[in-house]
C-alpha cells in the first residue's frame, strides 16, 4: 500500500531499500538526536522490521520520495516497540534527511501514516517519543495533533531525556 501526499509518496519499505535508507540514517548531521548514526546491519535491520510490523497491522515505516523527481528524502512511519513503561506501543517517527528538513516533509508524511493507521486501519493510538532537545520533530507532534504525557529517561538511548506524546483517534 502506497500513500500520496501533495508533494510525497510514501513507499513501504520492503527487503532491499536499506540502499536507500542509508545515505540517511548513516548521516551523523541528520542522526544527532539519535546516540549514533546507523551502520548499512543497521538499515537492514530497520528494514525487516518494518516489513514484519506490516505484516502484523498493514502500515510500517516507509520511504519518503518528493513527488517532483523521486528522490528519496527520509522516511516516515509505525514501529510495535516498547516505549518508557508502555510495553508494546504503536510509535509514530519520522526521519528526514537534513539537506530537505524544514520543508514540511516530515509533517506531511507522518499525518498521512497518522491519517491511514487512525483511519482506515483502525488503530486507537499512536505514540511519539522524541528527544527533548529535538525542536522540530516535537512542533511536527504537535501539528498532528499529539498531546505530551510525560518526560522519561530512554535507556534504549543512553538514558536520554526523552519526551512522550499521544495521538487518539
Amino acid at each position: 500500500m502506497q500513500l500520496e501526499t501533495e508533494r510525497l509518496t510514501l513507499h513501504p519499505l520492503v527487503p532491499g531499500d536499506a540502499r536507500y535508507l542509508w545515505p540517511v540514517l548513516s548521516d551523523a548531521r541528520t542522526m544527532h538526536h539519535w546516540p549514533q548514526p546507523y551502520g548499512y546491519a543497521d538499515c537492514e535491520r530497520w528494514v525487516r522490521r518494518a516489513v514484519e510490523v506490516r505484516q502484523e497491522i498493514g502500515i510500517s515505516r516507509c520511504l519518503i520520495r518528493r513527488k517532483s523527481d523521486g528522490r528519496v528524502v527520509g522516511d516516515a512511519g509505525i514501529f510495535i516497540l516498547p516505549v518508557a513503561d508502555l510495553e508494546r506501543v504503536y510509535d509514530l517517527g519520522w526521519m528526514v534527511h537534513w539537506p530537505y528538513q524544514g520543508l514540511g516533509y516530515a509533517t506531511e508524511a507522518a499525518r498521512a501514516i497518522r491519517d491511514q493507521a487512525l483511519g482506515p486501519l483502525g488503530l486507537k493510538r499512536l505514540i511519539v517519543n522524541l528527544n527533548w532537545k529535538n525542536h522540530p520533530s516535537r512542533q511536527v507532534a504537535l501539528k498532528l495533533g499529539a498531546r505530551f504525557l510525560r518526560r522519561f529517561h530512554n535507556h534504549r538511548y543512553r538514558w536520554t531525556p526523552t519526551e512522550l506524546y499521544e495521538i487518539t483517534a
